[in-house]
């Protein structure tokens, strides 16, 4: 939920800020912090859901294998 609260705002700021053309880099930057939350969300949703062989997999590249 608050994800989609902040999602509101940051719309609400591009928005706001689309009117403006001196704006515009804030705008890009609102879209691109907006783009990272989202891909951020994807990927630990991914990471969950992984079968155990597909975690191993991933975590070789990690370093904690060495570990134990």
């Amino acid at each position: 939920m608050n994800d989609l609260l902040n999602d509101i705002k940051t719309l609400k700021a591009v928005e706001e800020n689309l009117a403006s053309v001196n704006r515009m880099d804030y705008t890009k930057k609102l879209i691109r912090n907006m783009i990272e939350e989202k891909q951020k969300i994807v990927s630990d949703f991914e990471k969950e859901n992984m079968s155990y062989d597909q975690y191993a997999d991933h975590m070789k590249n990690v370093g904690l294998n060495d570990v134990a």
